[in-house]
């Protein structure tokens, strides 16, 4: 009898991290294994998604354990760490989702990367990231588990990216958003440019790919509040009994030097939809990013990104389409079928 795979996250909020725990535990289903994501907030199923995967609570998770089963956290809460602990089952992966480190009380923080950890087996999606925690922890053996992207629905819009009429610059208004007032500023004049905010369906998302010339990935990682900043909210929770209660909940962060990001997931959505991507690769994107398939700016540097969207503007379509092959080719690899061969080597399954 196969064993009960459990996927751990945060919550059924909209991230390429919640993508990701849906889109494995599903694939788990595809091969033959039960398996149920479960979230820290016992949130439920991902509504931003075409296909969720079915949800646990952490009480059903926690009761049903068997010594057979595997349990896959990525969202380092004490309760997930703690449930590790008590080594129930036989094999255990952590796998994170990048280089930081979310702390604070309902979290394990680093000693999910600490000598005497509960995990046996240790998983990240990029190697940046995985060469990060490696130094940082002295931890060994890291696997690469990168995410897949040929899933129903993306398969359904690959189909009908050479049937729309495109033009413009896409931009999703989530982390980096401070970028985006500045390139309106300098581009919107002369340029089509849609900024999409959230929350929306990954559908939209697809939908206003096919019909974009550019996306600009501004996502620029993962910043703890400035000094002015703590200063200023410490004053406002002191008189706002609401804002203190939503302020003492918020995560505070470890972040690895250079402020790596695990696998920037709408960038390969856009290359494979025929966008072509500008912007930051934040360490885990150049699993694929290069010169060749994108307009690589500098991490973090608005310097860059202007220019590189200046260059894009500036480039003629025939070699905008050599980019756009180039990245379509390039994507190819993150596959189910690659990423199931990565688990099942590490797993032993």
């Amino acid at each position: 009898m196969k064993p009960t795979v459990y996927i751990t996250g945060g919550s059924k909020n909209p991230s390429g991290g919640t993508k990701v725990m849906n889109e494995l535990t599903n694939l788990f289903i595809e091969k033959g294994f039960e398996s149920y994501a479960v979230t820290s907030d016992d949130s439920g199923p991902a509504s931003f998604l075409e296909n969720p995967a079915p949800t646990l609570s952490i009480n059903e998770y926690e009761n049903g354990l068997k010594e057979d089963d595997i349990t896959i956290d990525f969202w380092p809460t004490k309760r997930f760490f703690n449930i590790s602990s008590r080594k129930k089952n036989k094999r255990r992966v952590f796998w994170q989702h990048g280089a930081s480190i979310p702390i604070g009380n309902e979290f394990a923080g680093e000693d999910v990367f600490k000598k005497g950890n509960p995990y046996t087996h240790h998983w990240n999606v990029s190697s940046a990231c995985a060469d990060y925690i490696e130094y940082a922890y002295d931890l060994k053996n890291i696997d690469i588990v990168h995410p897949f992207f040929d899933t129903d629905i993306m398969k359904k819009f690959v189909a009908e990216k050479d049937k729309h009429s495109r033009e413009g610059f896409l931009i999703l208004a989530r982390r980096g958003q401070k970028y985006i007032p500045k390139i309106i500023k300098k581009f919107g004049t002369t340029q089509k440019i849609t900024v999409m905010k959230p929350p929306f369906h990954e559908k939209d998302f697809f939908a206003q790919l096919l019909t974009h010339e550019f996306y600009i990935s501004v996502d620029d990682g993962i910043h703890n509040v400035i000094l002015k900043n703590k200063i200023k909210t410490e004053i406002k929770k002191i008189v706002n009994k609401d804002f203190r209660i939503k302020e003492n909940s918020r995560n505070n962060w470890i972040i690895p030097k250079g402020n790596l990001l695990g696998f920037p997931m709408p960038p390969v959505e856009a290359a494979l939809l025929g966008t072509v991507v500008i912007g930051f690769a934040m360490g885990g994107g150049l699993e694929w990013m290069n010169d060749k398939n994108c307009f690589l700016a500098k991490d973090k540097n608005e310097k860059s990104l202007f220019e590189n969207i200046e260059k894009a503007i500036q480039t003629p379509l025939p070699d905008l389409h050599i980019t756009k092959e180039q990245s379509f080719k390039d994507i190819q690899k993150f596959t189910k079928t690659h990423t199931w061969d990565q688990i099942t080597n590490s797993l032993s399954l």
